[in-house]
């Protein structure tokens, strides 16, 4: 049987038509697997979206609080890594167990020991406040009246090098 050059799509429909196939559509297997899938990718985002605003907010207020926050989160992260080596351990070999667990061990403590440092040091700059209502600080004097100054020519710097030389 010679078939003219038609257009794919009405090529199938005539073949339906003639020889009673049906298309193929997705099953409910299918849809439920792609809708998970989805719905974790998009959740995946978001929660990307979210570290990096915690993170972006941290490092904002302040450089320690950037760090505390970084090494909370590798704390968690390789606290997660060794309870999945843990509960996989039967799946991967001896050597592969070691050097994942030692690894996500290591970076578990090296973290939360940073965390202690940086929330000590964190600390100790609030530990000199004097946060009590009925203490409080005389006002600042008043600042001094300004002063006319002359300026001889050694001290303009017309070409900016002491300006240069005190930046660097």
């Amino acid at each position: 049987m010679a078939v003219l050059p038609l257009n794919n799509y009405l090529y199938i429909k005539i073949d339906m038509w003639l020889f009673g196939k049906k298309e193929p559509f997705v099953n409910d297997t299918q849809a439920r697997s792609d809708i998970i899938t989805t719905f974790i990718t998009i959740s995946i985002v978001f929660f990307g979206m979210a570290l990096a605003f915690i993170l972006l907010w941290s490092y904002n207020k302040s450089d320690k609080l950037f760090f505390m926050v970084f090494s909370g989160m590798v704390a968690l992260y390789a606290t997660a890594m060794s309870i999945f080596v843990a509960i996989i351990r039967s799946n991967i070999t001896s050597i592969q167990f070691k050097v994942f667990m030692m690894s996500s061990i290591f970076m578990g403590l090296m973290s939360v020991i940073l965390l202690i440092i940086f929330v000590v040091k964190s600390t100790y700059l609030f530990k000199n406040i004097d946060t009590r209502p009925e203490r409080s600080s005389p006002p600042p004097p008043p600042p001094p009246p300004p002063q006319q100054q002359m300026y001889s020519r050694e001290d303009i710097d017309a070409d900016n090098d002491l300006y240069e030389e005190r930046r660097f």
